[in-house]
């Protein structure tokens, strides 16, 4: 389970643990939002955030969650990530993502990195 903060939290059909709520401020903007703990395999990567915009839209054509996890993985912040979260026992920096179609708009290299180490672990415990 990893930290999101969720906008709109109410009318979504997605269900998750809530730990709270605050309020975020982008752009001059009071947001409020939903601090709750999800499965990271419901998010998606946000193919339009401009950060990785560049990586994996270079051909025009929208990339698949498989294409963009796929460019993350190799990137060396993406590395260090894995590293910052396994010395702090899970994320510091909540994600932030749009609970209509729980696209992480804030956080892909996090949701990167988190799924990166996910897969580690599944594979050590299939292997005990």
């Amino acid at each position: 389970m990893s930290k999101a903060a969720t906008a709109s939290p109410k009318s979504s059909n997605h269900s998750h643990e809530s730990l709270g709520s605050t309020i975020i401020t982008i752009n001059k903007t009071e947001i409020p939002v939903e601090i709750v703990l999800v499965d990271v395999s419901t998010l998606l990567f946000y193919a339009d955030n401009p950060r990785i915009y560049s990586i994996v839209r270079a051909g025009g054509a929208l990339p698949t969650q498989d294409e963009i996890f796929d460019a993350l993985r190799e990137k060396q912040h993406v590395h260090q990530l894995q590293k910052d979260i396994r010395e702090n026992g899970g994320l510091i920096d909540p994600l932030i993502v749009r609970t209509d179609s729980m696209e992480v708009l804030e956080g892909n290299s996090r949701l990167t990195a988190y799924r990166i180490l996910a897969e580690k672990k599944s594979r050590q415990n299939g292997a005990e």
